[in-house]
Order: structure tokens, then C-alpha cells, then sequence
């Protein structure tokens, strides 16, 4: 039918841009580049934002948008997008990390609501030591020393059982 084709137009379309968005992300990450850094993050943002003139309803796209701004300095902008992303996928840990980074990197960081989005993440999974790193970070910034002392135990506890297993979990490569 001519909606199904157009929906699949759409999602291709899509997902080509969100690939090179990534692609352009990956690139800048390389030690020899001949693009400068910041036009390669602008270059990304700009094929993030045409996926999601193709596709609003995926989570992804608007994590690669809201990552590339993060990578321009723009955490403002960004988390606006991460919020999206989240809206569309709750649980989504790599949007929940951004976001909280997009709160901390603000010109005046909103460490509460990093906080809230940090213990939320660890509400579902209690394991995520990167997660847990930016709780222990966070707590020692706002002066919650014995706080963060525990937090820092579950962290030490956690990362001694993913160590040494890579590809076991999502917290060690």
C-alpha cells in the first residue's frame, strides 16, 4: 500500500541520517582528523535533527541530537532532547547518563536534578557503576560526605564483580 511505502521511505530515510550522524560523532573521536571537532559534532546534530524530521517516535534519534550538543558545550539545548528521548523510552540508561551530564555541564550546574535522574537510573539497575560514579561525584560536590561513602562502597563492591568480564554487562568493554 502507498502508506506502508511511505512509512518505510520515512524510516530508511531515517535511519541513513541517524547513521551518519553517528558516523560523523566517530570520526571526530580519531587522533588525525581533517575536519575540525566542532564542525564534525555540528555536522552530526545536523543529521540528527534530519532523522527526526523523518522519525519523531525514536528515542535513539533524539539521543544522538542531545549527544552531539553535549559534544558542542550546549547542555541546555541537550536536554531538551534527552528529555525527549527519555519520554519515548524511560528506561533508557545511555539517555538517563546524558542527561545527567547535560545537567552537570550547565554554566550553573543543576546538581539536584542530576541527583534525581541518577537515582532514578539506579532505581532499575542498581549495578551501573558509571552511573553510580557521577552519584559519588555529585554527593561529594554537595558536601553529603557519608553519603557519598556508601554510594562509593556499592560502586567499589559492583565494579570488582563486572571486572574482568568483558562483554558481561553494559559497564565494562
Amino acid at each position: 500500500s502507498v502508506f506502508a511505502s511511505k512509512y518505510a521511505y520515512n524510516w530508511l530515510a531515517a535511519h541513513h541520517h541517524s547513521t551518519f550522524a553517528m558516523a560523523f560523532i566517530d570520526e571526530a573521536s580519531k587522533p588525525d582528523l581533517l575536519i575540525p571537532k566542532e564542525k564534525l559534532y555540528a555536522l552530526a546534530s545536523g543529521a540528527g535533527l534530519e532523522a527526526l524530521s523523518y522519525n519523531k517516535r525514536e528515542a535513539e534519534y533524539y539521543s544522538i541530537v542531545g549527544s552531539s550538543l553535549l559534544l558542542q558545550n550546549k547542555p541546555e539545548d541537550a536536554v531538551f532532547f534527552f528529555k525527549k528521548a527519555i519520554d519515548i523510552s524511560p528506561f533508557n540508561t545511555g539517555a538517563l547518563l546524558q542527561l545527567s551530564l547535560a545537567y552537570q555541564m550547565k554554566p550553573e550546574p543543576n546538581l539536584e536534578m542530576e541527583r534525581k535522574v541518577l537515582e532514578f537510573l539506579l532505581s532499575f539497575d542498581p549495578k551501573n557503576v558509571k552511573a553510580l560514579a557521577l552519584l559519588v561525584k555529585n554527593l561529594s560536590t554537595n558536601n553529603r560526605g557519608k553519603d557519598a561513602t556508601i554510594v562509593y562502597g556499592r560502586l567499589k563492591r559492583y565494579f570488582e564483580y563486572f571486572k574482568g568480564r568483558p562483554g558481561f554487562g553494559p559497564y565494562h568493554n
